[in-house]
């Protein structure tokens, strides 16, 4: 829900940081900054949105959104992280993280970290991932299931990455094998 610059986007604006590689909702991988002026989000039960940080979902207004009552309940956002220049193994990122409904899993290139959203859409739950980095593009999905027809969301807010810099000079080397 916020621009290159870290600025929340517009109520309906498409955030172009995260897709939807699964969603039940419709055929489109576009995620939409949800309306804050409608309930759920304007007087809660979710938490609310701020400068950092806004809901996302695959439209405006989730209201009926497909759940597991519906055509399936499963959604994946995905975001990817650009990690050249860096040592993978050194790499650590964190943030907090709310969904409506559950909060299943956090993969990083396809693999879980087994870090499930417990807080679910009344407050954040913290996540750390200090492996399963590899040097250059790295995916980081967030898999949410939708309980039922209706509201669905996904708030990622102080998301935040640490690593250490290769030494200029670095000579290039293998950091996986060749599959």
């Amino acid at each position: 829900g916020v621009d290159d610059s870290g600025i929340a986007l517009a109520d309906g604006t498409v955030d172009a940081h995260y897709k939807l590689i699964l969603n039940p909702d419709s055929a489109s991988s576009d995620t939409f900054v949800e309306d804050s002026t409608l309930f759920p989000i304007v007087a809660g039960p979710w938490v609310a949105n701020n400068a950092g940080s806004k809901w996302i979902g695959p439209r405006t207004e989730t209201s009926a959104a497909a759940g597991s009552a519906g055509a399936g309940g499963d959604y994946v956002y995905r975001t990817v992280v650009d990690l050249t220049g860096f040592d993978p193994a050194s790499v650590v990122i964190a943030g907090d993280w709310s969904t409506d409904n559950e909060g299943g899993d956090i993969l990083i290139n396809g693999v879980s970290t087994g870090q499930k959203n417990t807080a679910q859409f009344a407050a954040f739950t913290p996540f750390t991932i200090t492996s399963g980095f590899r040097a250059g593009l790295n995916t980081i999905d967030f898999r949410i299931n939708n309980a039922s027809t209706g509201y669905t969301g996904l708030r990622v807010d102080h998301l935040r990455a640490l690593g250490t810099a290769l030494p200029a000079g670095t000579a290039p080397f293998i950091v996986e094998q060749p599959q």
